[in-house]
């Protein structure tokens, strides 16, 4: 708009006074005028966005890196450039970060910020606006790019001292460097004989073959499993702030896998819960599980292990099926000998008839008890085990989940 009346204005000047000298001034003015409206045409057409992020997954608690990349793919420069790249509120406060800048022709510029996992789930960056000036300072171009990137937040891990009465080692048998655990049926390898090893150990074959006595060592390892089961049933927490222990709940199942991860056991997963992917900034969702039921098979490995921390991320309680139907639902293969670890508010008698009927065929049961006003301990046998988390509330946590 500024541009029209300036050349209309010039116009009419050059009519009302026809004088040469004011004439090349008024029309060298209006070519500036031209070139620079070319110029922010040519400009507009060479910078690309790209969204920016270290790590799109990180625990509850941690930090990473974000921002976005802009390039100047022309021969000309940018003198100014005002950037406004927008985030969720549950990454950064602020929610938007301001840049002032200038890119040279053929050139990269990276706009870094933290963003902070203040809150479980997929959290949104973008859109990115550029407002790019003139050569004259007198017109502008905004433009809207989209940037949207998610990062998702693993649920928080529970200091040890937040799981009463909860040894988180060991869930069923782990991998111990003691001979009466060793499989031998496995050789790892043979060396030469030492002092105080057994005799059943001698291999007496290679021993008479290089007139030296050695020894046959196995793998130091037992078969060590354990299956995470976990009652989101929204009526069963019957309590006063239901959301806090729902969220307590989820936190207490990511610290078991965590831990049993570290002793390199099988992990399998069970729930009830909803699986909700964010896939939009305006907060769409897509349900993963329309069945109700999610069970990732029981294996191990870092890449099992982030599957598994992504759905408690995206993990959310449903009002469908109770902890009942979900134990009749589970169709993956339970190992022999598997620790099965219930973590549940409540649990009813054919529940409980169910799991003792598990127990029977080989299986050590946990139940881990998340409400604060029940107990499970009333529930204990040979090889059921109960436990009462006691996780009590407090206005700040009860506010960063609510």
């Amino acid at each position: 708009m500024k541009i029209f009346f300036i050349i209309l204005f010039s116009l009419i000047f050059i009519i009302i006074f026809p004088f040469y000298s004011i004439i090349l001034a008024i029309t060298s003015l209006l070519l500036a005028i031209f070139l620079n409206n070319v110029y922010l045409s040519i400009i507009e057409k060479s910078i690309v966005v790209k969204r920016y992020i270290e790590n799109n997954k990180i625990f509850f608690s941690d930090s990473t890196s974000a921002g976005i990349v802009i390039e100047n793919t022309s021969i000309l420069p940018i003198p100014i450039v005002y950037v406004s790249d927008y985030t969720s509120s549950a990454l950064s406060l602020k929610q938007k970060e301001v840049f002032t800048i200038s890119i040279p022709q053929k050139s990269k510029i990276t706009l870094k910020f933290r963003v902070y996992g203040t809150k479980r789930g997929d959290h949104y960056l973008g859109p990115t606006i550029l407002e790019i000036k003139d050569l004259l300072g007198i017109s502008q171009i905004t433009k809207e790019y989209d940037t949207t990137g998610f990062i998702t937040v693993f649920p928080a891990l529970l200091a040890h001292g937040e799981i009463e009465k909860s040894n988180l080692q060991p869930y069923g048998e782990i991998k111990n460097k003691l001979p009466i655990f060793e499989d031998i049926t496995r050789i790892q390898g043979i060396r030469e004989y030492q002092q105080g090893d057994e005799v059943r150990r001698i291999n007496w074959k290679l021993s008479a073959k290089h007139n030296k006595l050695y020894v046959n060592y196995y793998t130091p390892t037992v078969s060590s499993s354990s299956v995470i089961i976990l009652n989101l049933y929204h009526p069963d927490f019957d309590m006063k702030y239901p959301d806090f222990y729902e969220e307590f709940a989820i936190e207490l199942a990511t610290t078991i896998i965590f831990d049993l991860h570290q002793y390199n056991q099988e992990i399998g997963f069970v729930s009830n819960g909803e699986i909700r992917r964010k896939t939009s900034i305006q907060g769409k969702t897509l349900i993963e599980n329309p069945n109700g039921i999610v069970e990732l098979p029981t294996t191990s490995g870092n890449e099992h292990i982030m599957t598994i921390f992504e759905t408690l991320a995206r993990i959310y309680p449903q009002n469908k099926i109770d902890l009942y139907k979900m134990l009749n639902s589970i169709s993956i293969k339970i190992p022999w000998g598997s620790a099965l670890i219930v973590i549940t508010p409540n649990i009813d008698y054919e529940s409980l008839l169910y799991l003792a009927e598990i127990a029977r065929k080989g299986h050590q049961v946990f139940l881990y008890n998340v409400h604060p006003n029940k107990s499970l301990q009333n529930y204990q046998s040979a090889n059921i085990k109960s436990f009462n988390t006691l996780k009590q509330e407090n206005t700040i946590q009860i506010e960063r989940v609510m």
